[in-house]
């Protein structure tokens, strides 16, 4: 324990009489802080004044509000049961099992229709018919032909781009095409002819 001088605020011994650094005497003075605690101000005297059993339910009380905080607090941090629950369920139900027959595919292509350079002369194969056709080569050119049956009938050939085969003049061919109508053409000898042609032609 200390005596504070209440002169120069040095704190001496609890048996001084007199302040050891002024001087002043010291019988009647008396700590603040041992005052306020003998007197029964702030928290310590507030204690002292409590029974027994007073002091034993205040500190009972205070254990609990401390566990109501903590278990307060692990409730927030802990995560929520019902977030997962949609994800966590598994399907027991069984796939269902496709019984359908599957569809048959049908080929738009179809196998050329075989004619003849006499037949395309008229009107009966319509334009646009996919068609095979034999004949001689009259005249070879980029990217067309120009054949011929045995009756000098003549057919004008576009080549498709995708046609891999060279024909060549007086050669016996075999062409897979589409008719297109007729075709205005100038011979050699200047005669102006109108033939039958096909379009995308491949040589076989």
């Amino acid at each position: 324990m200390t005596k504070t001088c209440p002169n120069c605020k040095t704190d001496n011994p609890d048996n001084s009489t007199f302040c050891q650094s002024c001087g002043t005497e010291l019988k009647e003075v008396n700590n603040p802080v041992e005052s306020n605690t003998k007197n029964g101000s702030g928290i310590g005297g507030f204690w002292n004044k409590q029974s027994r059993n007073r002091k034993i339910a205040i500190g009972v009380g205070v254990c609990c509000l401390g566990l109501i905080i903590i278990i307060a607090i692990a409730g927030m941090m802990a995560p929520d049961n019902n977030t997962n629950t949609s994800t966590n369920t598994t399907n027991t139900s069984t796939p269902a099992t496709n019984t359908s027959t599957p569809a048959t595919t049908t080929s738009t292509s179809t196998a050329p229709t075989k004619t003849t350079i006499s037949a395309l002369m008229g009107s009966s194969v319509p334009v646009g018919t996919n068609v095979q056709v034999s004949g001689t080569v009259l005249q070879s050119g980029d990217g067309f032909l120009i054949i011929h049956d045995a009756n000098y009938n003549d057919l004008y050939v576009n080549l498709d781009s995708s046609n891999t085969k060279t024909a060549y003049e007086n050669q016996q061919i075999t062409l897979i095409g589409t008719t297109a109508g007729p075709y205005d053409y100038t011979t050699v000898t200047g005669a102006d002819r109108n033939i039958p042609s096909i379009d995308n032609a491949v040589v076989q």
